[in-house]
C-alpha cells in the first residue's frame, strides 16, 4: 500500500484518515445541499433552515451583507465571491510562507508543507462551492414576461450588459479550476509509473489525492471532480 506521510519518517494514523475522510463527505454533502437551496423552491419551515445552514460552507455572500455597508449591485456581489477565493488562495500561500520561515531557525523540525498540497486540498475540500460560485452567471431561470434571471442574482436579466460582464468575470475565473483539473488528470496518468519506479517525492507531493483510494482506483479522484 501507499501511506500518506505528513513528515518524513512519520504516517497518519487510521483514526486521523477517518476523521480526515468523514470531513470531507460533510463539506461535500454540505455543499450539494447548498446548490439544492439555490432552487426557488419553497422548502418549509424546518428544510429551509437546513439548506441556510449550508451557506456557511460554501460562498455565499449574502452572509457579509454588504448592502448594509454600502449600495451594492449583484455584480459587486459577484466580483466579491470571486475574491473570497483569491483570499483563500492567498491564506494558503501565506501558511506554506510560515511554515518556510519557520524551518530556518536552528532546531525547527518544521517542515514547509508544499503549496500544491494547500491548495491541492482546497480544491478537494471546497470543489462544489468553488464551481457554482464561479458558473453562478451561466444558471438563468426563465419567467413567464418571457425574460430570463441569473438564480443566484434575481436582479440580473440574463444577457443584458451587466450579465455579459459578469460571463466575463466568469470565464476568466473558471481557468482556475480547469487548470487544476488538467494537473489532476496528468497526475492520475503519472501515478502508477512513479509508483512502479519508487518515485517516493512524486507520492510524497500528491498523496493528499490519493490516500483515500485503493491502488487499482487512482482514477476514482479525478471522475469525482469531473462529476462536480
Amino acid at each position: 500500500g501507499i501511506c500518506w506521510r505528513n513528515r518524513p519518517g512519520t504516517r497518519v494514523s487510521e483514526k486521523s484518515i477517518t476523521i480526515i475522510t468523514i470531513l470531507g463527505q460533510f463539506l461535500a454533502n454540505g455543499q450539494a445541499l447548498q446548490t439544492i437551496a439555490n432552487i426557488n423552491v419553497d422548502w418549509g419551515d424546518h428544510l429551509g433552515v437546513v439548506l441556510e445552514c449550508t451557506k456557511l460552507i460554501g460562498i455565499d455572500t449574502d452572509i457579509l451583507r454588504l448592502n448594509c455597508m454600502s449600495k451594492s449591485s449583484p455584480l459587486l456581489e459577484y466580483v466579491v465571491a470571486l475574491l473570497v477565493i483569491v483570499v483563500a488562495l492567498l491564506i494558503s500561500a501565506l501558511i506554506h510562507i510560515i511554515h518556510r520561515l519557520g524551518s530556518l531557525f536552528p532546531g525547527n523540525e518544521v517542515n514547509g508543507m508544499p503549496l500544491i498540497i494547500l491548495i491541492g486540498l482546497l480544491m478537494q475540500g471546497f470543489s462544489v462551492a468553488i464551481l457554482t460560485a464561479i458558473l453562478a452567471p451561466f444558471m438563468c431561470a426563465s419567467h413567464p414576461n418571457g425574460l430570463s434571471t441569473a438564480v443566484a442574482y434575481p436582479g440580473i436579466i440574463c444577457w443584458t450588459a451587466e450579465h455579459t460582464e459578469m460571463l466575463m468575470w466568469s470565464a476568466g475565473a473558471v481557468l482556475f479550476p480547469f487548470c487544476y483539473g488538467t494537473v489532476l488528470a496528468v497526475v492520475t496518468w503519472k501515478f502508477k509509473l512513479a509508483a512502479a519506479q519508487g518515485d517516493i517525492a512524486f507520492l510524497r507531493m500528491w498523496s493528499f489525492i490519493f490516500f483515500r483510494v485503493k491502488p487499482h482506483a487512482t482514477w476514482f479522484p479525478f471522475i469525482a471532480l469531473m462529476r462536480s
